[in-house]
């Protein structure tokens, strides 16, 4: 994740607290040995998707974990639309996919 570090490094640490070195850890898909490396500073980065995992652990929208501000209304109307549209095209793809797999069984 690309943000603030001090925000960042702030929230992270007041928002991981109460969680053990192994819990973080778990959440993160880390060891408990780097978890408290991040815990303590050591480590000053996660991935994108240990952020979002933690974000949904322990109940915080990732953009505040990030230290940023909530994305607005209409920019999350636009996302979500093109997160829908890739949905939608690549359900169409499997769905023809499986369609050919049944088709050719069928022909067996």
């Amino acid at each position: 994740m690309l943000v603030s570090s001090v925000s960042f490094s702030k929230r992270f640490k007041e928002l991981v607290k109460d969680l053990s070195d192994t819990e973080l850890g778990y959440i993160l898909g880390v060891s408990a040995d780097a978890a408290r490396k991040m815990r303590v500073g050591d480590i000053k980065s996660i991935k994108l998707e240990a952020g979002l995992r933690l974000a949904k652990a322990i109940g915080v929208s990732p953009w505040y974990l990030a230290g940023e501000a909530e994305p607005t209304r209409a920019f999350r109307r636009v996302l979500g639309i093109e997160i829908s549209r890739g949905l939608s095209a690549r359900l169409r793809e499997l769905s023809s996919k499986l369609l050919n797999l049944r088709c050719s069984c069928t022909t067996r």
